[in-house]
């Protein structure tokens, strides 16, 4: 989650949901860019492209944004799905960075 007075008019953020995996019943992590064109803090009111369509009005929820400032990490959990990485997995991403 993102606070309304974290955004700015250009920036990307990232929307991270789960999805239904073509014809099946199988469930899997989606991941789309959001780029911001205008913010209206008073108003709580975001217009902002989502993957690539074009521009339209998201309204904050208690002054905040299901999105993500950061890119999420995917990790293959087997041969077909991916999942996003464990905060254990993202501490040691992290440490072997920092080396």
């Amino acid at each position: 989650m993102i606070a309304i007075e974290k955004l700015s008019p250009g920036m990307v953020v990232y929307d991270v949901h789960s999805e239904q995996a073509g014809n099946t019943t199988m469930r899997r992590i989606g991941v789309w860019s959001v780029r911001i064109v205008s913010v209206d803090v008073e108003r709580g009111v975001v217009t902002a492209h989502w993957n690539g369509n074009p521009a339209r009005s998201f309204y904050a929820r208690r002054g905040k944004f299901p999105w993500r400032k950061d890119e999420p990490v995917m990790v293959q959990s087997s041969r077909f799905t991916m999942r996003l990485e464990t905060r254990e997995e993202k501490k040691t991403r992290l440490a072997k960075v920092k080396k």
